[in-house]
């Protein structure tokens, strides 16, 4: 697990309210490097996708 930067810890306050990111930052930042590990296949599929419908 990374964690948070700065940014992304400010970000994650503003959604969250600050008293609850902190309880929960692993959680958080676990979530945030899921997200970030699996946006690559994310990006792969979906140009895939928009290219397989632009061919119709």
């Amino acid at each position: 697990m990374t964690g948070l930067d700065l940014r992304d810890l400010a970000v994650v306050r503003d959604l969250l309210g600050a008293e609850l990111a902190a309880q929960d930052a692993a959680a958080v930042a676990a979530a945030i490097d899921d997200l970030r590990a699996g946006l690559p296949a994310f990006r792969r599929d979906a140009a895939r996708l928009l290219t397989e419908e632009t061919d119709r």
